[in-house]
């Protein structure tokens, strides 16, 4: 049994939330950093605001205060980022700093943060996993132009995985999820979010490094 740091994982219906339930009911400590109030009470839940890292290292310190080992970090953060709409790129548009710092935050500082933070608490065969997006590496353009908020940053999210991969002094393993969620047909849903729980549970060495993405339920698809 591990004890695992879910980012992101306090919404009921999404899959950050059902890997919580599923972990939980197979025996292991599971810990989640939520931006905001769920409105349900847990013990092993933080909030924390996301623009400031000072609030959310806090959060982690208090979650692991009584740990010596994590054995995998789901970086699962998912929420809309700027800039997002049409408008955010005509000559009548303008431009949001604070918005922008938000996604920065979100997608960039936070998560090399806590990858920091997490190494501190982990061993050699410890998990770094980043939960990203098909539409980060769509550069034919088939999906949602506009969202450069969110897929820019789910790229970065990448790239960050890509670097821990490399550099981290722990041994661990390193690995970004490019899951396709379809909620809408639950049945479909649920085969896929049950492959992505076992590959993240139980990858190993041969997936150190690589961007992997899941949309079917019975096969990987390695995408470096």
């Amino acid at each position: 049994m591990m004890n695992i740091l879910v980012v992101g994982g306090a919404t009921p219906g999404k899959f950050g939330n059902d890997f919580v339930n599923q972990a939980r009911s197979q025996g292991h400590r599971v810990l989640v950093i939520a931006h905001a109030d769920p409105g349900y009470h847990d013990s092993d839940l933080q909030v924390a605001n996301f623009n400031q890292v000072s609030s959310v290292t806090e959060a982690f310190g208090k979650l692991t205060a009584d740990i010596d080992n994590i054995g995998i970090m789901l970086y699962n953060s998912n929420k809309p980022s700027y800039p997002r709409r049409p408008q955010d790129y005509s000559s009548q548009g303008t431009v949001n700093e604070q918005e922008y710092f938000s996604s920065l935050m979100l997608h960039a500082v936070i998560p090399h943060a806590l990858g920091i933070e997490c190494q501190k608490k982990m061993s050699a065969g410890g998990k770094l996993v980043f939960m990203s997006s098909w539409s980060a590496l769509d550069f034919k353009n088939s999906l949602g132009t506009d969202n450069v908020g969110y897929t820019g940053g789910k790229a970065f999210q990448t790239r960050l995985m890509t670097a821990f991969a490399h550099h981290n002094d722990r041994g661990l393993l390193c690995s970004a999820i490019y899951p396709h969620f379809d909620y809408a047909n639950p049945e479909h849903y649920t085969k896929v979010a049950n492959k992505v729980y076992d590959f993240i549970i139980t990858f190993g060495r041969e997936h150190h490094g690589k961007i992997v993405g899941i949309s079917n339920p019975d096969r990987l698809n390695v995408l470096n």
